[in-house]
């Protein structure tokens, strides 16, 4: 898993903010977005006739509290990769 600085508008050439993300959760964004039933599903949250789903303010879809994920073999993969690296486990 890699990470990536975005910046978030400018003054004069400088950067107003920056802002550190997970290139996966670029990836994932991405993939929801090029994802048909994802596009109906996210119609669907917005209108409000889904509990427990929603968007987040970086626009991902969201299960409770966790990313909604689109059934994709090289984005599952990634995932599993970069949790199997982790300096960390959760338990």
């Amino acid at each position: 898993m890699s990470i990536e600085v975005a910046s978030h508008g400018s003054r004069k050439g400088l950067p107003l903010a920056l802002k550190v993300q997970s290139s996966l959760i670029a990836k994932i964004k991405l993939s929801q977005k090029g994802d048909n039933k994802l596009k109906i599903l996210r119609q669907t949250v917005i209108q409000g006739k889904l509990l427990g789903f929603m968007i987040h303010e970086n626009g991902i879809l969201r299960l409770q509290n966790q990313f909604f994920v689109p059934n994709k073999e090289e984005l599952k993969g990634k995932i599993l990769e970069g949790a199997h690296n982790a300096h960390y486990s959760v338990g």
